[in-house]
């Protein structure tokens, strides 16, 4: 499962794969604008137990202020 968990004004994104046979099938794809953060949660805590789902990975974004 691969989460983008909206910054700012882009979509809240779930995508959940599998591996089969050498492809990747895509199970799940969704994106979510200007979701409740506790919908998400129950949402991918959902998709999580449907698919069986055992990792999943949040794409992160950090800013790094500097005084240069």
């Amino acid at each position: 499962m691969g989460l983008d968990p909206a910054y700012g004004s882009s979509a809240f994104g779930i995508v959940v794969t599998q591996w089969v046979d050498d492809h990747i099938q895509i199970m799940h794809a969704e994106e979510y604008h200007r979701p409740d953060y506790n919908e998400m949660l129950s949402t991918v805590y959902s998709l999580m137990s449907k698919y069986d789902v055992d990792k999943v990975y949040i794409e992160v974004l950090i800013h790094l202020l500097s005084n240069h």
